[in-house]
């Protein structure tokens, strides 16, 4: 009786916490870590080993400073990515609602695809976001890959990688989803 009070009370504190998930942002993050990011950097530490050599303070310095480098455009594309995507699921919610209405093709019709304030809205985050993420990806990666690529095996970098993009893509998330300020 006890036991199945307290298994009932958890799953409703589950399932009320999970129903406060913002379930958009979380698969556009998922999607990112998962198909385009973490894949792209492991293709990299696999090219940096079939190309640069092994062991030395020049290869890690050299990998390190490849990676940092590779990362700036990256994350350029990774807020593109996140401001035409959160831009397009606007634009669907919109959709949906005037579907309420109308049929699709009257709510699409009724409900533009402003693709200009995408663009807009794209260079302002880039504007405002890139250089702090920037110095924010230098002070966490440059020492993580210093670790990675100096103590750790090669085939466990991947595994470090992972880990490591766990938290950077939280990071990434957070910094997508703060409110533009302009001056």
């Amino acid at each position: 009786q006890e036991s199945s009070k307290t298994l009932e009370r958890y799953w409703n504190e589950a399932h009320q916490k999970l129903s406060c998930v913002d379930w958009v942002r979380t698969g556009t993050m998922a999607f990112w870590a998962g198909m385009l990011y973490t894949p792209f950097f492991i293709i990299l530490y696999k090219a940096f080993d079939r190309y640069l050599p092994r062991g030395n303070a020049l290869s890690v310095a050299s990998r390190v400073g490849l990676s940092f480098l590779t990362s700036i455009p990256v994350n350029a594309a990774f807020y593109c990515y996140g401001s035409c995507a959160h831009h397009l699921t606007d634009w669907g919610t919109r959709v949906q609602q005037e579907c309420q209405f109308r049929s699709l093709p009257e709510a699409v019709s009724k409900v533009p695809l402003h693709l200009d304030r995408a663009m807009d809205s794209t260079r302002q985050k880039l504007q405002q976001e890139l250089p702090n993420t920037i110095a924010t990806s230098a002070s966490i990666w440059i020492p993580l890959n210093m670790i990675n690529f100096s103590l750790v095996p090669s085939h466990l970098r991947p595994l470090t990688l992972m880990i490591g993009s766990a938290g950077w893509n939280c990071y990434l998330s957070l910094a997508q989803h703060r409110n533009l300020h302009f001056e």
